[in-house]
C-alpha cells in the first residue's frame, strides 16, 4: 500500500498530461488516521466522476457506542454523517476549477426520508465514506494542482467534519433517537392490531407539488378521540410543558377496511399520501416522524398500458371476450381494470398486507359497478369483479387490510371496519353514521356471493428474461428520476410505482436484476420472493458490491414491482 504523500508524486509526474493519464493515481494508499481507496477512475471529465472510499479508523473520530448501538441507531447515524458531508462538499467543490464534471464532489444522501445507503458505513472499529469525485481537467488535460486540492485540502475538511467533537452532538444524538423511536413504534403496530399510526399534531401537507417538505401554517392533525391510542417511545423526548414523556398518543388505523370519506379538498389524499411515506422513517421536524405504517404498506393504482407477464387474475377479472386466459393472464399493454388487479396481487405476492388506495388514480369499473349499470349489463357479459366485493374477502381470508380514499361513492360503507371523515383537514370518525346511511340504501342485488376469493401464485421466471443483461459485454444503469429505469438498453417504466424516495433506490434495484440474471435456471417466483427478501434483511449491499457508493435499499415490494414490469420477462405457470 502507497503513502498517501505519493498522490502528490503521482500528480506532479501526470500534470498536463492527457486525462487517461489519472488511471494511474488508482489504488489505496494509507496516511496515519485513515486509508484512500482510489476505486474508478472516469475515462474523461465530462463522464461520471470517479469513485473513492476513505476508511478511518473510529479511535480517531471518536464518536460514541450510542450512534450505532442498534440497527436503527446504527442507519440514522450513518444517514445524518451523509447529510453533513454533503453540507461540506457543497461548500468546497465551487472552489475547484475545470471542464466538465471538474471538482463535482458527491455523496449519495437523503431528503425527508431516512433509508439505509452505502454512502457511509459505521461499525465497530472504522468509519468508511465513500464518494464521487470529479478529477480537474482543462478540456482533456489534467490540472494536477486543482486536483490536489480535493485529496489535500477538501478531504481532510471532510474527514474533520465527521469527527465527534466537531460534530453537533445534540442534534446528531436526537436525529438518532428519533428515528430509532419511529422503528419502536412500528413494531408496536402489530400487536395492537394496528396497521398505521398518526401522532396529534402531525403536520401532513408538503409545500409544494415538487418539494416535500412540510407546509407552513398548516393544519396539525388530530386524531378522534374513538380512535386515539397510545404508544411507547424508547427514548423519552422533550414535551410542550418542558418535561419528558415517553409515550405518544395519536390516531391508530385498525386492521381491516378502513375508508377515508369527504369532500373535495378538505384532506383525504393528503392523510392517504401521508399513510404511502409512512413505511419510511422521517427525518426530525419533517412533520410525519411520528407517521408510522406497516412497512408492507403499499400503493395501488391503475397504469394503463403497462406489461404483465402472467398471473392469476380470476378474482377479480374473468369471462374476457375472444376467450382470453385470466387464469393466467398475459399482455403488454394492460387496460385500467386489469393492471389495477395485476397490481393487487402481485403486491400479495411479494408480501403486502395493506393496501392503499385512491379512488382519483384507480380504473371507476374496477373499484365499483352500481346498481343501473348492473340492470343494464347482465352479468354474464361483465367480467370485472368489482374491487368492493373482493375488499372485505381480502381481510378475512388472507389478513390483507385496504385504507382507501372514497369520496364520490358510498358501497364501500357497508365493507368498512371503520370510515374517517376529512372535513376541513380535520379528521372525524363517522362509521357509525355511515353504516346506517349504508344500510338505508343498501342494494338488494348483489352481484357476487360471498366466497374466499382464489389466488394461485405458482409461477416460475424463466433465465431467458435476462437475456438483455447475459448477451452484453457491459453492464449499464441509467435512471429518469423516479419514472424509469433503463439497463443496457431495456427501459422499464415505473412512474406509478408511487413510493420511491428517490432514483438511487431505483439503481439499486437495477443491480439487483443483475444478481437476479446469475441464475442459469428456472426459478419458481416464490422462491426468488423468499431469497430476495433474506438477503435485503440480512446482508444489506453486500451481496450487490462491497465498494459501490450510489446504493440505496429498496423495499422488496419495490423489487418485484419493478420486476413485474420487464416487458423481456417470462414466466410460466408452475407444474404441480
Amino acid at each position: 500500500m502507497k503513502s498517501f504523500s505519493e498522490i502528490k508524486n503521482i500528480l506532479s509526474r501526470i500534470d498536463r498530461k492527457g486525462y487517461k493519464a489519472y488511471n494511474d493515481l488508482r489504488g489505496a494508499y494509507k496516511a496515519d488516521s485513515f486509508v484512500l481507496f482510489i476505486d474508478r477512475v472516469q475515462g474523461d471529465p465530462f463522464a461520471s466522476p470517479s469513485d473513492i472510499r476513505i476508511n478511518i479508523n473510529r479511535s480517531y473520530l471518536k464518536f460514541p457506542d450510542e450512534c450505532i448501538e442498534s440497527a436503527p441507531r446504527k442507519i440514522a447515524f450513518e444517514d445524518y454523517a451523509a447529510r453533513i458531508i454533503r453540507d461540506c462538499l457543497i461548500k468546497y467543490s465551487k472552489t475547484v476549477k475545470g471542464s466538465g464534471k471538474s471538482g463535482a464532489l458527491f455523496i449519495n444522501s437523503g431528503a425527508q426520508e431516512v433509508v439505509e445507503r452505502s454512502s457511509v458505513i459505521a461499525d465497530e472499529n472504522s468509519f468508511e465514506i465513500r464518494m464521487s469525485v470529479g478529477l480537474p481537467a482543462a478540456g482533456r488535460t489534467i490540472l494536477a494542482n486543482e486536483c490536489e486540492k480535493i485529496f489535500y485540502r477538501i478531504l481532510p475538511e471532510v474527514i474533520e467534519t465527521v469527527k465527534w467533537h466537531n460534530m453537533d452532538k445534540t442534534e446528531c444524538l436526537q436525529f438518532v433517537k428519533c428515528i430509532e423511536n419511529q422503528e419502536y413504534m412500528r413494531k408496536q403496530l402489530e400487536k395492537k392490531g394496528l396497521v398505521a399510526f398518526i401522532a396529534d399534531g402531525s403536520i401532513l401537507p408538503r409545500a409544494s407539488g415538487n418539494s416535500q417538505k412540510p407546509m407552513k401554517e398548516a393544519v396539525p392533525f388530530y386524531s378522534p378521540e374513538s380512535l386515539r391510542v397510545k404508544l411507547s417511545l424508547k427514548n423519552p423526548v422533550s414535551a410542550e410543558d418542558g418535561g419528558q414523556m415517553g409515550e405518544i398518543y395519536g390516531m391508530g388505523i385498525p386492521k381491516g377496511v378502513t375508508t377515508i370519506a369527504g369532500g373535495g379538498f378538505h384532506g383525504k389524499s393528503t392523510l392517504l399520501n401521508a399513510l404511502k411515506m409512512g413505511v419510511y422513517p422521517h427525518i426530525p421536524g419533517d412533520g410525519r416522524e411520528w407517521t408510522v405504517v406497516d412497512k408492507t404498506g403499499v400503493s395501488i393504482r391503475a397504469e394503463d398500458g403497462r406489461n404483465v407477464a402472467g398471473i392469476d387474475i380470476r378474482s377479480f377479472i374473468n369471462n374476457l371476450p375472444m376467450n382470453v386466459d385470466t387464469s393466467f393472464f398475459i399482455t403488454s399493454n394492460a387496460s385500467g381494470s386489469t393492471s389495477q388487479a395485476a397490481n393487487i396481487l402481485e403486491s400479495i405476492e411479494a408480501g403486502s398486507r395493506l393496501l392503499l388506495i385512491d379512488e382519483d388514480t384507480s380504473a371507476t369499473n374496477f373499484m365499483v359497478r352500481d346498481s343501473k349499470m348492473q340492470e343494464l349489463v347482465a352479468k354474464d357479459f361483465e367480467p370485472i369483479t368489482p374491487f368492493v366485493e373482493r375488499v372485505r374477502q381480502l381481510y378475512d381470508c388472507y389478513g390483507v387490510s385496504t385504507v382507501l380514499v372514497m369520496g364520490g361513492n358510498g358501497d364501500y360503507l357497508g365493507k368498512s371496519d371503520n370510515v374517517l371523515m376529512m372535513r376541513n383537514f380535520k379528521c372525524y370518525e363517522v362509521t357509525a353514521e355511515a353504516k346506517s346511511i349504508y344500510e338505508k340504501n343498501r342494494r338488494s342485488n348483489s352481484e357476487v356471493e360471498e366466497q374466499r376469493p382464489q389466488i394461485d401464485y405458482s409461477r416460475e421466471i424463466h433465465p431467458e428474461t435476462f437475456n438483455f443483461i447475459k448477451d452484453s459485454r457491459k453492464f449499464k444503469i441509467k435512471t429518469l428520476k423516479t419514472d424509469r429505469i433503463i439497463i443496457n438498453r431495456e427501459e422499464i417504466d415505473v412512474r406509478d410505482v408511487e413510493q420511491f424516495v428517490d432514483d438511487s433506490q431505483l439503481a439499486t434495484i437495477g443491480k439487483i436484476l443483475r444478481y437476479i440474471s446469475d441464475s442459469k435456471l428456472t426459478v419458481a417466483y416464490e422462491e426468488l420472493i423468499n431469497d430476495l427478501r433474506q438477503k435485503l434483511d440480512k446482508n444489506g449491499f453486500d451481496f450487490l458490491d462491497r465498494k459501490s457508493s450510489d446504493m440505496t435499499k429498496p423495499r422488496l415490494l419495490e423489487v418485484m414491482a419493478v420486476l413485474n414490469r420487464l416487458r423481456t420477462l417470462q414466466l410460466s405457470q408452475k407444474k404441480n
